[in-house]
């Protein structure tokens, strides 16, 4: 089974090519800009649109195959950006019926559960999902079915990062940003600490640090901002374990590439005895090569591709419904 896949749900074009389970070719681009509206929906579209067909090219010619080799197509069909999941579902419907293919239309989230369980070994875990728009405390049931138990109300982590170097001046994405000023901090500010259950708000913390510009250093407001919100993610997690009676706990998505995160994760999982693992990071941010992943773990579970007529796009959609074509 040779499958091409592409990712464009947000700011990340992708495109991979696997083999049996085998990653062959991941090919991406990511849109940035330095401007103070942050990332707008159309001009990452037209970004998306302008590359599409290189980054194709470039997959095939890495894994040295032909457009006749393929065997099936799959591609990001949401939650995202409803622009950018245009663009990706057009390109794709051509191209299947151009060449007589099917489509597997991956969830993006499931996604980043599926390349966890393939390249990090992971096989009776917690899921802590982390990204620009989502935030979630994920087990798999049966290795197929997502049961959610904990997640934000309000904003997703990622986004949260990304509206406080906004305002705080710096560019997108602006998770990066906020970890580099914050290991230059000299102060601990107190700022608010919402955790409701299983769940968990970020909205309050963002206003509260937004409102501290100008007031306190930047270093500090990101310090303090980062040392809330995954104190929050690592109180819910650890309410997750106890509930779920995992082995493993597993990071994945783009925000896991803070390393400050990843220690806070990594300590609190010792404590407990429970086995840390965390995606590569060529495969935490978005890409291709989960989709195609998925595409792969889903045909391995006897899952039926859809025809060319029938490709969609789901802005809005949960991951509990990821089955519903």
């Amino acid at each position: 089974m040779r499958i091409l896949a592409f990712e464009g749900t947000a700011h990340t074009l992708g495109v991979s090519i696997i083999e049996e389970g085998k990653i062959l070719a991941n090919e991406k681009d990511s849109y940035t800009t330095q401007q103070p509206q942050g990332m707008l929906p159309r001009d990452v579209a037209e970004h998306h649109a302008s590359l599409i067909k290189e980054l194709t090219l470039k997959a095939l010619e890495k894994s040295r195959m032909l457009i006749r080799d393929i065997d099936v197509i799959a591609y990001s069909a949401g939650p995202g950006l409803g622009a950018p999941l245009q663009i990706i579902r057009s390109f794709v419907y051509v191209f299947a019926k151009r060449n007589s293919l099917s489509l597997y239309p991956i969830h993006h989230s499931f996604a980043h559960l599926i390349i966890a369980n393939y390249t990090a070994n992971v096989n009776d875990a917690l899921y802590v999902y982390v990204s620009g728009g989502n935030t979630q405390l994920i087990v798999l049931k049966d290795n197929l079915y997502p049961v959610v138990y904990g997640e934000t109300e309000d904003i997703a982590l990622g986004n949260a990062l990304d509206k406080l170097a906004r305002e705080l001046g710096f560019g997108f994405p602006g998770g990066k940003y906020i970890e580099e000023y914050a290991k230059k901090a000299t102060k601990f500010l107190e700022m608010p600490y919402t955790v409701k259950g299983m769940d968990l708000s970020y909205s309050g913390l963002l206003t509260y640090a937004i409102k501290l510009k100008g007031k306190e250093k930047v270093e500090d407001i990101c310090y303090g901002f980062q040392e809330h919100a995954f104190a929050m993610l690592m109180e819910v997690a650890e309410r997750a374990l106890a509930y779920t009676q995992k082995s493993q706990v597993v990071l994945t998505g783009g925000v896991a590439l803070n390393q400050r995160l990843q220690d806070m994760l990594k300590d609190m999982a010792e404590d407990r005895g429970i086995e840390y693992k965390r995606v590569e990071n060529q495969y935490l941010g978005d890409n291709a090569a989960m989709i195609g992943m998925a595409a792969w773990h889903l045909y391995k579970q006897n899952i039926e591709p859809i025809k060319a007529d029938d490709a969609f796009s789901k802005p809005r959609w949960r991951i509990e419904k990821h089955l519903e074509w």
